[in-house]
């Protein structure tokens, strides 16, 4: 993996570099840089031809830890009860999708971080399909501190 940086990034550039590449974007409002952000992203999660990127695997720990710079869809398989920690490099109007599988047994809980929101009042509390295998997902939005969440369950 090599990171790429140029002052001004031309498209065949970024089309050339390879998919575990970082690329950093400036992002400029108006002509001249005078104030502007910086985000990096592998140029694999980049959106290419109106096509989403594939889901990054995150590691099923006692703490899920979520780098948004390696991108905004991601999966987990729950082998316990387990605590999702506030994603990382996300900046206000981000947005991205989990997918939570159930593994073989079944019946785990993920506890979200006190910024997660729920949909209808769920003040961060969600409740996971237990079924073996099951397949649920939220997906959310950054809004200043806040993670404004929706949740669908039971995709088997």
């Amino acid at each position: 993996m090599s990171i790429k940086y140029s002052e001004i990034f031309a498209a065949d550039e970024v089309l050339s570099a390879g998919n575990d590449d970082i690329i950093v974007l400036a992002i400029v409002d108006g002509g001249a840089p005078t104030g502007y952000t910086t985000k990096a992203i592998k140029k694999s999660n980049l959106i290419s031809g109106g096509q989403i990127k594939a889901f990054q695997t995150l590691t099923d720990a006692a703490n899920i830890s979520w780098d948004y710079a390696l991108g905004y869809n991601a999966e987990v398989t729950l082998t316990a009860s387990r605590i999702l920690d506030e994603p990382t490099n996300v900046a206000d109007g981000d947005y991205g999708t989990l997918v939570i599988v159930q593994d073989g047994v079944g019946s785990h809980a993920l506890t979200l971080p006190a910024s997660f929101k729920v949909v209808n009042g769920g003040a961060g509390a969600i409740t996971l399909s237990t079924d073996p295998n099951a397949i649920d997902s939220i997906s959310w939005v950054n809004r200043g501190s806040d993670f404004l969440v929706t949740i669908g369950t039971n995709f088997n």
